[in-house]
């Protein structure tokens, strides 16, 4: 990402945050573009972070909603548990463009409707979040650099779509991605 954005803007002399939340794992890249030159300053990830991680919240969180609903989990058939991840997963690309969804699942002739909304979701993964932005501090100490001398935050990864992603970068550097 940064070198086809260095390439772009070839002959501007720029900092530029990668942000990479892909679905099953998360980078972060601080890279000084000089004219034709890109110098990588310091680079995080997590091979363990990524959009599944999102899916597999909002997963438990209706599970456990069916279990108390019905007094059965529906984890526990492996149908059942990829019909809820297509739909969960579903569910969270929705809540990037819209305020709430619902999400129906049945299993075992029972059913559960549960309506979701993006503040809930948010609450669900908050922690996730916090671990991308510990990462992404990690990168600006070890470069010796502030949210202030990033002139750009580049996005990268289909997972860089949730709006709870991009409210806390814009929060965070003072500027939207």
């Amino acid at each position: 990402a940064a070198f086809a954005y260095g390439l772009n803007n070839a002959g501007r002399d720029i900092r530029v945050l990668v942000y990479d939340l892909g679905g099953g794992t998360f980078d972060v890249t601080l890279v000084d573009i000089e004219g034709s030159a890109i110098n990588v300053i310091a680079t995080d990830g997590n091979h363990k972070l990524g959009g599944k991680d999102w899916d597999d919240r909002l997963i438990q969180h209706v599970a456990e909603a069916f279990q108390q609903k019905h007094g059965v989990n529906p984890l526990e058939e492996l149908s059942s548990y990829h019909d809820l991840r297509q739909k969960c997963v579903s569910a969270k690309i929705s809540l990037t463009r819209r305020p709430k969804v619902n999400i129906f699942h049945d299993y075992g002739s029972k059913v559960l409707r549960l309506a979701v909304d993006r503040p809930r979701f948010e609450t669900l993964t908050a922690d996730l979040l916090g671990r991308a932005q510990a990462l992404t501090e990690s990168v600006l100490r070890a470069a010796q650099a502030d949210p202030s001398s990033i002139d750009v935050v580049l996005l990268a990864g289909g997972s860089t779509r949730m709006p709870m992603v991009r409210t806390a970068l814009t929060e965070f550097f003072g500027r939207a991605p």
